[in-house]
């Protein structure tokens, strides 16, 4: 089976896992010891909209830093922009195969993954 064939499988688990990973983490701060902060509270709204948009098949995208531009480092940094799904993807791609074939392990491996991405990165909503 090619590469092509499985890219909509691919993207259904990750959608999956990142959705996962957003109740997790939402849980864990709504579920936390205290009084919550208006930041905690923001971001678990961030993570809720950016579930919604997963799930309206709307994917957000990665904002990375590339180099320095070639010939010195005057100017800025070039800027990539990666869908979310594809970088799932990428960072785990050790685990995907077994991942799809239901691999209990290999997607924890990836829900963990997504967890790190959502905690790590600066997710834009298109």
């Amino acid at each position: 089976m090619d590469t092509a064939s499985l890219e909509p499988a691919i993207a259904e688990l990750c959608v999956a896992s990142l959705q996962g990973a957003i109740r997790r983490a939402a849980a864990r701060i709504l579920d936390g010891p205290g009084m919550l902060e208006v930041v905690q509270y923001r971001q678990v709204e961030r993570w809720m909209r950016i579930a919604i948009a997963l799930g309206n098949g709307q994917l957000p995208y990665v904002q990375v830093h590339g180099l320095p531009p070639v010939g010195g480092t005057r100017g800025l940094p070039e800027l990539f922009e990666v869908k979310l799904t594809n970088l799932l993807a990428a960072r785990a791609a050790e685990s995907l195969a077994e991942a799809l074939r239901g691999n209990a392990a290999a997607v924890q491996s990836l829900e963990r993954e997504a967890e790190q991405i959502l905690e790590t990165e600066d997710i834009q909503l298109i």
